[in-house]
């Protein structure tokens, strides 16, 4: 056992860093990137030809795990212990929907040890992070977001499907994007919107079902 003498000195509960961005690296996907594991939109004898090729996912990126991007600093956290912090969620940099969160101990302790606790919650915001065209307006974001909650839902149906006719059903393809979502779907994962603003949390409020 290691004594401390507390003389004078005042212990209390370390504070927790309830979101941030601390060890993750600035930097974009790329349109190539994001174009790589985006799907072709439905057949069109399914119903009426989209206007775009791809199914644009640009801001979507749900799969990203924040623990595979962080890079701990000893001195970042150093600053942190500093003020009181033990704790923090790590969240990946923008993206309306963004990445899983991990809570973390600001020990230097290696990363597979200073994971608490992982997959915490499901991350959004109206930051899309990325280059493209699409969207680029409130009205276009929601869309987005809708779309892809959507998406995630027949997905999961013609997973289901497939389980039970395996023979004679389309195996459907792999997406990890949409994957990721079940657990937000299913209501087993949080979300956590950012709404750093007042007019950010008045649209959030209006429009977010």
């Amino acid at each position: 056992a290691e004594r401390i003498d507390g003389s004078g000195l005042i212990a209390y509960p370390g504070f927790l860093d309830a979101y941030t961005n601390l060890g993750i690296p600035e930097k974009e996907r790329t349109k190539e990137e994001r174009e790589r594991t985006e799907d072709l939109n439905p057949d069109p004898r399914e119903g009426p030809l989209p206007a775009t090729r791809f199914a644009d996912r640009r801001g979507i990126r749900p799969q990203i795990r924040a623990i595979e991007q962080y890079v701990p600093d000893d001195k970042q956290r150093e600053a942190h212990r500093a003020i009181g912090f033990t704790a923090a969620l790590i969240a990946t940099r923008d993206g309306l929907l963004r990445a899983s969160s991990h809570l973390v101990s600001l020990s230097n302790d290696p990363i597979r040890r200073a994971v608490l606790l992982s997959d915490v919650a499901q991350h959004g915001s109206f930051t899309i992070g990325e280059p493209g065209e699409y969207p680029r307006t409130i009205l276009g974001t929601f869309a987005q977001f809708r779309q892809v909650l959507l998406d995630a839902r027949r997905h999961a149906k013609l997973q289901k499907y497939f389980e039970r006719h395996p023979t004679n059903g389309t195996r459907p393809p792999t997406d990890a994007a949409l994957d990721s979502l079940q657990p937000m779907l299913g209501r087993s994962q949080r979300i956590f919107f950012e709404a750093n603003s007042a007019m950010t949390l008045s649209t959030f409020s209006s429009n977010w079902r």
